[in-house]
């Protein structure tokens, strides 16, 4: 199962660093998402989605060790926010660092970051595992996609990160 597992972030990071885009959960939605920092794999988001260009992305992170390679510094209110609620699903909003594409921000000298928390991940993905053995084989199928997309993301979003480097 580990050998199945690192292939597939093997294939997940191959289409980050290809410019493709990929799917993931979070912990309000499923979005895509793409290396912030190509602005062609940024636009295919843009496409897939039917987003319009003045509607700024969200940055996921998984580590605060990223943070400072997004933004140009982190203000003392920000701190506290950090403090207090993440990880977790508040977005917090940062001057944008000067390697931030302006097609991420649409153009805004500003953009919203999220740190994910990977241990919300963890009891999603096995509610997901439990509901899965309980259902009917079609959407029993749709979930254990839906699983393997969350086991990607959830094993392998620093490991992405690190092997994007």
């Amino acid at each position: 199962m580990n050998h199945i597992l690192k292939s597939q972030v093997q294939q997940a990071v191959s289409i980050i660093k290809k410019g493709g885009i990929i799917a993931f959960p979070t912990e309000t939605v499923y979005g895509l998402g793409a290396n912030v920092f190509d602005k062609k794999a940024i636009q295919k988001i843009f496409d897939t989605k039917n987003r319009p260009a003045d509607n700024p992305l969200i940055v996921h992170i998984s580590s605060l060790e990223m943070l400072n390679q997004l933004t140009a510094y982190i203000s003392l209110e920000n701190q506290k926010l950090i403090d207090a609620f993440w990880p977790g699903p508040l977005g917090i909003v940062f001057p944008k660092s000067e390697f931030v594409p302006d097609i991420v921000t649409a153009g805004l000298d500003t953009r919203a970051i999220l740190l994910l928390n990977i241990l919300y991940l963890n009891v999603m993905f096995l509610l997901l595992l439990h509901q899965s053995i309980h259902q009917e084989n079609q959407v029993q199928l749709i979930t254990i996609i839906l699983l393997i997309i969350l086991v990607i993301i959830y094993l392998s979003l620093k490991e992405i990160l690190v092997l994007l480097d």
